[in-house]
């Protein structure tokens, strides 16, 4: 997967889902992005659907409040769920899952403070 920096490639007010060429971006209940020196906010949930699984991800996240990331692959047993419980923290925090087919990564933050800022 190619790296992508949010706060960079990203634009405050583009239209979602953000749709990429190796993902798609969407937060529940938001018509666009919100997207300021932390990243792109995720609201309380997003999804990060990618367009082709993959076996490793990293990202790069700031959240106020803990949060929930996980990692959703697909196997012969059917989906597999790969939460991490992200604590809160002043700066950034790298999150990496290294898993056969991941196809999807959910991000939930119950107060909302939760910014993607890179994915590699």
């Amino acid at each position: 997967m190619s790296p992508f920096d949010f706060r960079v490639q990203a634009h405050n007010g583009d239209p979602l889902p953000l749709v990429e060429a190796e993902f798609i971006f969407s937060a529940y209940g938001q018509s666009s992005a919100h997207v300021d020196h932390r990243g792109i906010h995720c609201a309380h949930e997003s999804i990060l659907q990618l367009v082709s699984a993959t076996n490793a991800i990293e990202l790069e996240v700031i959240n106020g409040t803990p949060a929930i990331i996980t990692a959703l692959s697909l196997d012969a047993n059917g989906w597999q769920s790969h939460p991490r419980n992200v604590p809160s923290s002043p700066g950034s925090q790298r999150v990496t899952f290294n898993v056969a087919s991941i196809q999807r990564v959910a991000l939930k933050s119950e107060s909302g403070e939760l910014f993607l800022q890179t994915l590699r």
